[in-house]
């Protein structure tokens, strides 16, 4: 059986103390992260717009396919995605984007709502930070 010391200096072997690993643990606490890596097929062209401060911002819906069980068998279903590019994300995109292209997007999930006949209806958006086309529709 090995005995370790616990004081804040490293152990003979070269590992850390358990207080080393707390304190790192608790810094740790601290952060947090929204990032969403997807890779899928592109529905449409992208809807482009302009800001109120005169920017540029683009909306695609992106498809990504997943496995379900229903009934016993396994089905395919598609998730559809809002993507929002701006920026040099969109400047680099621009033109590359299209109908059946397959994309990596990765970027943070944000969330919002608006009103359609007095309910309040939910959305999720991914803020893309960065744009990538692995393959265009022949």
């Amino acid at each position: 059986m090995e005995i370790r010391d616990l004081g804040y200096e490293h152990t003979p072997d070269g590992d850390e103390t358990w207080i080393e690993r707390r304190e790192k643990r608790s810094e740790m606490e601290a952060y947090t992260i929204n990032k969403v890596i997807l890779v899928g097929t592109v529905a449409g062209p992208p809807d482009e717009r302009t800001t109120a401060n005169g920017g540029r911002v683009a909306y695609f819906s992106l498809g990504t396919k997943r496995k379900v069980t229903m009934a016993g068998h396994e089905v395919s279903r598609t998730d559809w995605h809002r993507i929002e590019v701006t920026g040099a994300e969109l400047a680099r995109a621009d033109g590359w984007i299209r109908r059946g292209s397959r994309v990596y997007v990765e970027g943070q999930i944000t969330y919002g709502s608006y009103e359609r006949d007095g309910l309040s209806i939910p959305t999720a958006e991914i803020v893309a930070h960065e744009v990538t086309v692995l393959r265009r529709p022949k």
